[in-house]
């Protein structure tokens, strides 16, 4: 995070008038952004948490108005449902619409593009080296791809980028962009349930400079106290526009009910601490974290109050769950950064620091340097982002532009045949299910499970292993089984598959590498 003492803009000679002063730097510049939109081009269409929300925005965009009763599953069939996120589901309907999947990711890449960028120039700004700033990083692009799907949450990670960013410009005593945050709470509130974490940062913010110049600090710095009051101002000013939203006030009951789901919470991995003993735990949480305590146990840069604030809060919070590790991973860099270029230069290692931290003041072409093969790097660089397009690389590679487990060809077979009647699935054909079927037919389980209720998720998974499994699908009245054979949910279906094999109740109507449908007799 940038402080009082740190340089306020960068000293290598960024500008290029010709082709001579294209140095490697400018390489270390460009080299996280286009890693970061490649991550995004070649992340898939997931089974779960998206294609409902793009058929819910379909569906607000042809009616003018938000469902408030579920009618997309038959299980909570008019039970409450509040669809908070309801702007970007029009927003994907609509990219959707102009420019089919390949727009949609697209556009997805284009939002955490953003986010990443906004945390770059952070660090940027705060080392004042590309180096240290592009190494800082990398603590981002760890955690990143995991959560890039397309989906609401990516809405956030571009938001809270930016009040960190107008906040720590603030920190720096440029006020001018303060007012954007009660502008851009406005959108957030309508988009994602994370909007809280955009009024979390401004209170931490708030409550750390408060401390440290009010405080602790000098009691006659009128400038430190109208900073505050300023702050002071724009946090009430954006806690009302949180406000402007279908739900006015209700919309904070609905995001805590959501946070504090039971099914939630025991079933679904990303609501669940974060496990040093699981890959997802590590690459997702612990390492970023081991990475950043290592640099800040070694450096010489003393922390403020608000860094500390900033790095440990959020470690807390990924501590509380593996889907809050993406936030630390935001907001990580922007305090690892400054204390990369403070680190000491021991013996052993020194040359690969100071490669990494040095600086180029001068914009003479440095001894050594090769502009022409350096551009040549560039272009290269810029041609394996254009082959790893969505337009692009699923003809390429023969890869389609959605989850390879996406049952496309069962879901025809149930349209075409006109298939009449309940049908039980697996979690992750349930989105997939609405989107592509809905009203014909209505989903078992989908990727909201908070609707559902802990019974109901506990009920759907014991089907898979009760040996009165046909009892619980009588309960519900269920007429097809449609499984999965996908290596990730083979192990479960399997055991349900090779039941309905063997029981006279139930007769093969379809198989295909993926899926396979079983119809009740006697239905």
């Amino acid at each position: 995070m940038a402080n009082e003492n740190a340089p306020t803009q960068l000293r290598h000679g960024i500008p290029i008038r010709n082709i001579r002063q294209f140095t490697i730097d400018h390489l270390w510049l460009l080299l996280p952004i286009l890693c970061q939109i490649i991550f995004g081009f070649r992340k898939q269409l997931n089974l779960l948490d998206f294609w409902w929300h793009l058929r819910i925005g379909d569906l607000i965009l042809e009616t003018g108005t938000l469902p408030r009763i579920d009618e997309f599953s038959f299980p909570a069939a008019g039970a409450a449902f509040v669809l908070q996120n309801w702007l970007a589901e029009v927003l994907y309907s609509l990219v959707y619409q102009l420019g089919g999947f390949e727009a949609l990711i697209f556009f997805n890449t284009l939002i955490l593009t953003a986010a990443v960028v906004l945390v770059y120039s952070l660090c940027l700004e705060t080392t004042g080296r590309i180096r240290p700033a592009a190494l800082s990083i990398v603590v981002t692009l760890i955690v990143l791809p995991a959560f890039s799907s397309v989906r609401p949450q990516v809405f956030s990670f571009f938001f809270f980028a930016l009040f960190l960013w107008i906040l720590a410009k603030w920190l720096r005593g440029n006020d001018r962009y303060l007012w954007l945050l009660p502008v851009a709470m406005l959108l957030w509130v309508n988009l994602h349930g994370a909007f809280v974490l955009g009024l979390g940062l401004i209170f931490l913010f708030l409550a750390s400079e408060t401390v440290r110049r009010v405080l602790l600090g000098n009691r006659s710095d009128t400038q430190g106290y109208a900073q505050i009051r300023k702050l002071s101002v724009v946090f009430s000013l954006t806690s009302l526009a949180s406000l402007a939203n279908p739900e006015f006030y209700r919309v904070y009951e609905y995001v805590l009910s959501v946070a504090r789901d039971p099914g939630s919470q025991k079933y679904v991995t990303e609501w669940q601490t974060p496990a040093i003993t699981r890959i997802d735990g590590i690459s997702c949480f612990f390492l970023p974290l081991a990475l950043g305590l290592l640099v800040l146990l070694y450096t010489r840069h003393k922390l403020t109050l608000t860094e500390l604030s900033l790095f440990f809060g959020f470690a807390v919070f990924g501590l509380m769950s593996l889907r809050n590790g993406i936030w630390f991973a935001l907001v990580a860099p922007t305090v690892v950064a400054v204390a990369i270029i403070r680190l000491p230069r021991p013996k052993l290692g020194g040359t690969l620091l100071q490669f990494i931290t040095r600086d180029r003041s001068s914009t003479r072409k440095p001894s050594g340097q090769k502009p022409l093969l350096n551009l040549i790097m560039a272009l290269l660089m810029l041609a394996v982002l254009v082959i790893n397009s969505p337009w692009l690389y699923p003809r390429i590679y023969g890869i389609p532009l959605w989850d390879a487990a996406t049952p496309t060809q069962a879901m025809d077979f149930i349209d075409e045949h006109d298939l009449e009647g309940n049908i039980f699935h697996p979690q992750a054909y349930g989105d997939f299910l609405i989107w592509r079927l809905w009203p014909q037919q209505r989903s078992f389980i989908d990727g909201r499970v908070h609707i559902f209720g802990e019974d109901h998720v506990e009920d759907y998974l014991m089907t898979f292993v009760d040996t009165c499994w046909e009892e619980r699908l009588a309960r519900h009245s269920i007429r097809y089984l449609f499984l999965s054979k996908s290596e990730n949910a083979k192990e479960l279906s399997q055991q349900l598959v090779e039941k309905a094999m063997v029981s006279p109740n139930w007769r093969q109507i379809y198989e295909d590498e993926l899926s396979i449908i079983f119809e009740k007799v006697g239905e």
